[in-house]
């Protein structure tokens, strides 16, 4: 994605119209992974926080990531004051992954979630560099919110894919 593309007007959009996520679907990535308060997540292409901030409610930290100055700013402008110390945003993106391992460590993170944003990534490359940082038992989650109702279109995938690496989960 060039950034710029999901600026001004666009980022302000999202925040007011996009569709959120249902918690049913946060739900079944938290007890698939056994999220829990010793967690941290990493959202990619986060936006405007529409899955960062479910995640904070039930997690100990997530990192919402996206390439978009404007989309950060809509996000934290739409976090509440609960939730500031739970949610940290930065600039970047998928490209930027071994970055977290150095940051973070590998083995440190619970689960990586990317919503509607797949498709700006490079994602051979993505699931690669990615698989280190996740824990025993973490995963990879690929969210959708569901069809927009102005497309007839059936949905031909399952609304969350999960994606983890092989090992035990956590007892």
């Amino acid at each position: 994605m060039m950034p710029g593309a999901f600026g001004g007007d666009t980022a302000e959009y999202y925040a007011r119209f996009r569709r959120g996520y249902p918690e049913a679907i946060i739900d079944e990535v938290v007890n698939r992974l056994v999220l829990g308060t010793a967690d941290t997540v990493i959202d990619l292409g986060c936006g405007t926080g529409l899955l960062t901030r479910p995640f904070a409610q039930r997690v100990r930290m997530v990192v919402g990531v996206d390439p978009e100055p404007a989309m950060l700013a809509e996000a934290q402008r739409g976090t509440g004051h609960d939730l500031r110390s739970r949610v940290a945003w930065m600039l970047g993106s998928d490209a930027d992954i071994n970055m977290f391992r150095r940051l973070l460590g590998d083995g440190s993170v619970g689960a990586i979630t990317i919503g509607q944003a797949p498709h700006f990534m490079d994602h051979k490359r993505f699931f690669r560099e990615a698989r280190p940082l996740l824990r025993a038992g973490g995963g990879i989650a690929v969210v959708d919110n569901g069809t927009p109702s102005g497309n007839r279109t059936p949905r031909r995938r399952a609304p969350c894919e999960l994606h983890w690496r092989s090992g035990s989960r956590p007892s």
